[in-house]
């Protein structure tokens, strides 16, 4: 089951450019021009999504470790912290994909046309 996940977890970091580019009117499909805008930074891709996860994924863990610990101060408290973190986690990420697709799409015609004149 972990492999699977992993492996979506990869297939998901290829196709994920494709959500930025719908957010501002360029979509684009999923297995062949997402695929292929990721081309040469995959790796550099999932290792910023880690990167911008790995903080939320560590405080998540961490609220559940107190919450263990202490459980009813947090019992009632900690599905809500982790609905933030969550909410945090996933502006951080959005965040991150529309970035790196701004870098890695190819400049269109008209914006090439503005910058040289």
């Amino acid at each position: 089951m972990i492999s699977l996940v992993f492996v979506l977890a990869l297939i998901w970091a290829r196709i994920s450019l494709a959500f930025p580019a719908a957010a501002v009117g360029r979509p684009i499909t999923l297995f062949a021009e997402a695929w292929e805008l990721a081309r040469g930074n995959y790796w550099r891709l999932v290792a910023c999504l880690i990167a911008c996860c790995a903080p939320f994924v560590i405080f998540t863990y961490g609220i559940g470790s107190i919450a263990d610990v202490f459980p009813s101060m947090l019992r009632s408290t900690s599905p809500f912290l982790d609905l933030a973190v969550l909410f945090a986690g996933a502006a951080v990420v959005a965040s991150l994909l529309s970035h790196i697709y701004r870098r890695l799409s190819p400049v269109e015609p008209q914006a090439a046309e503005r910058r040289a004149s």
